[in-house]
């Protein structure tokens, strides 16, 4: 499930791993304008196991997609 949290951020939670790449793949295409509109990159961070959010970051160079675990 993709939800919407703030404008170009999304928060992405599954059930089944099997779900994992085609959600996150999905809320990357949902976040790239945004990303592109503020020449950022795209943070994807793993807050949780089945739980992720996407959204543009300036801490990733623009065209970039970068991964973080916070699970851990």
């Amino acid at each position: 499930m993709i939800k919407m949290t703030q404008p170009g951020q999304f928060r992405i939670t599954v059930t089944h791993p099997s779900q994992i790449d085609a959600e996150l793949c999905a809320a990357e295409l949902l976040v790239r304008p945004y990303a592109h509109d503020a020449r950022q990159g795209i943070l994807v961070t793993r807050l949780d196991h089945g739980k992720y959010t996407v959204a543009p970051d300036a801490s990733v160079p623009y065209g970039v997609t970068d991964e973080r675990d916070t699970a851990l």
